[in-house]
């Protein structure tokens, strides 16, 4: 089944050009039924049987606009309503970033400088003057301080997929690499190097919800970055509303045996941005973190710095 989207902007105007035309035809049969009331004598017979004719067709044509408005206004509304559904239903589980394909889960944000060269010519959409070497060094940095940058990156897949023409259109780059792997070294790297302010380390919230909301506002598409309360209790309910992204401190973070136990896998001061992706039954978040799956502590009172926001695409 080929993959097809709505514009539902284009829908509603051609909605209310219709309803614009029955209002126009309604006049028109007005105006016709006064002029055919007006004329007296036998004469006039054969002309007010030809005005009362077009009046019958044109009250009908009324009806069908009518009809029309309301099936678009009706069409509008269920695709906008299945669409909501399919791209924040359930927070990231319909998110191809997440569904494991070749052992990747979200962005890595060590891998662009593993991609050198690859990543050279995005850099240099920015900054074309820039030197090998002085890119290496930005490339670096952004491992060193790109966690935020790739756990926004991680959530714009979910509303393209299956629109892979559109996301490259987008964005420039294919949205899968000759690997079939999610093109996240491109999309990190273009993101990072557009919005990076090379004399401030790492980003906190508000650096995220500001240059996030800014990026996808340059590529015409509408995302609102908002703070949110979530818990592994609420999760699910908020997660119907969008993606869910968490910034820690220190970084906990475990894995988890085929037994269901969890082991420690990391335990530093520092902070540290991921992508919220589920909810466990046993009360703790996974996330997304260098390209792997983890899972936070179930007391999130143990962080000194627990902060929530929420992706909503519109």
């Amino acid at each position: 089944m080929p993959d097809f989207s709505v514009n539902v902007d284009i829908v509603k105007n051609n909605a209310e050009k219709a309803s614009r035309a029955k209002r126009t035809l309604n006049t028109q049969c007005y105006e016709m039924s006064r002029i055919r009331y007006r004329l007296f004598g036998i004469s006039m017979i054969p002309i007010r049987l030809q005005l009362l004719k077009k009046t019958v067709d044109v009250r009908q044509e009324s009806r069908r606009m009518a009809a029309l408005s309301t099936a678009l206004q009706k069409a509008a509304k269920t695709y906008e309503s299945a669409e909501n559904r399919i791209l924040q239903y359930g927070g990231a589980r319909d998110n191809p970033a997440f569904q494991g394909r070749q052992g990747k889960y979200g962005g890595d944000q060590g891998s662009p400088s593993q991609n050198r060269e690859q990543m050279e010519e995005i850099v240099r959409r920015y900054h074309p003057k820039w030197s090998k070497e002085r890119i290496n060094k930005h490339l670096e940095k952004l491992e060193s301080e790109g966690c935020g940058y790739v756990a926004l990156v991680n959530t714009i897949y979910l509303i393209y997929a299956g629109r892979e023409e559109e996301f490259e259109k987008t964005f420039g780059f294919p949205m899968y690499d000759e690997k079939g792997n999610l093109n996240y070294n491109a999309l990190i790297t273009d993101f990072y190097t557009a919005k990076d302010d090379p004399f401030k380390g790492g980003l906190n919230a508000r650096d995220q919800e500001k240059l996030w909301e800014s990026y996808c506002r340059e590529h015409g598409i509408t995302v609102d970055v908002k703070d949110v309360n979530v818990n592994a209790q609420n999760y699910q309910e908020i997660a119907k509303n969008g993606q869910i992204i968490v910034g820690v401190s220190p970084v906990n973070l475990y894995k988890r045996r085929a037994d269901g136990s969890y082991y420690q896998v990391d335990d530093r001061d520092g902070g540290h941005a991921m992508t919220v992706t589920g909810v466990t039954e046993d009360g703790r978040l996974i996330v997304s973190s260098w390209g792997e799956t983890y899972h936070l502590d179930s007391d999130l009172s143990g962080y000194s710095r627990c902060e929530f926001q929420q992706v909503i695409y519109k």
